[in-house]
């Protein structure tokens, strides 16, 4: 089994160039490239949220799309505070797939339904 921080120092590294040992041009198309990937990401969130309040129902999506050990109650915990909101849940947890998926733009590990 990998290491959760295996995992993200391979994607930091492999996926965003970001601790790469590269020479000076190199390091310069890769902090143009994540320049544009941060602008379009912004852009992206701007208008897939466009409402203050469209994360709160991100937040309840996500907990419905978990995975769940059998013959468990899933349960959804939102503290509030003025500096954070805290999320719980009684999810099996994150798998490597999953935190890969995370940390790329329009991958995922959920699936489709059909309906």
């Amino acid at each position: 089994m990998v290491e959760p921080k295996q995992i993200i120092e391979d994607i930091r590294k492999n996926t965003y160039g970001i601790g790469l040992q590269t020479d000076r041009a190199a390091q310069g198309v890769i902090d143009s490239f994540r320049r544009s990937l941060n602008s379009a990401l912004e852009r992206l969130s701007i208008d897939l949220y466009s409402k203050e309040t469209h994360f709160v129902l991100e937040l309840i999506q996500n907990a419905d799309d978990n995975q769940y050990q059998s013959g468990v109650i899933p349960t959804l915990n939102l503290l509030i505070e003025p500096q954070k909101i805290i999320v719980q849940n009684n999810e099996l947890g994150f798998s490597e797939d999953n935190v890969r998926a995370i940390c790329n733009v329009g991958r995922s590990t959920k699936t489709k339904v059909e309906g």
